[in-house]
């Protein structure tokens, strides 16, 4: 349960593992609800400069609500089996064997998670570069393009309809 709930929550939330792996219990949960918002502190952001808070999806929150209560974990959100925060090497090997279980070849890192929220969301704003730099939390724009994939077929048809 540990393990699909990094995986989703990642995917919903685009935070790097790192700063998933940061969550503590306490950041997220009143007692009785899942906040509206996964919050990071600075200290365990990229660049340590600014704390970010992700807004939550509501199925999301529903899954950490039946998590934390069914699974009571006590610090991290996500502990290794000792309580402590689950470290990066056994996050990456949850998010290779659970994507491989579902049939993704390739390439498969715990950016991956990051990479395809990235890529929802770049469709969803409409190919709103500047809001999907905000949302990621960039300093430069250059890092957010190279999240974002051509779309070759709208290319092409673009090129085949060009008229002057």
């Amino acid at each position: 349960e540990r393990d699909k709930m990094i995986i989703y929550t990642g995917l919903y939330t685009g935070l790097r593992i790192s700063e998933l792996l940061s969550v503590r219990v306490k950041d997220i949960w009143d007692g009785e609800n899942v906040s509206d918002y996964l919050c990071v502190q600075k200290g365990n952001t990229k660049g340590k400069v600014a704390g970010k808070a992700c807004p939550l999806y509501a199925d999301c929150k529903d899954m950490l609500k039946h998590y934390i209560l069914y699974y009571k974990p006590r610090d991290y959100l996500f502990p290794s089996p000792q309580g402590r925060a689950l470290c990066y090497r056994q996050a990456l090997r949850v998010v290779k064997r659970h994507f491989k279980e579902c049939g993704f070849t390739g390439k498969l890192t715990t950016h991956t998670m990051r990479k395809s929220f990235s890529s929802k969301l770049y469709k969803a704003l409409q190919g709103d570069l500047v809001s999907l730099q905000q949302a990621l939390g960039h300093k430069n724009i250059s890092s957010t393009v190279s999240y974002v994939q051509p779309n070759r077929e709208k290319i092409q048809d673009v090129i085949k309809n060009l008229e002057y």
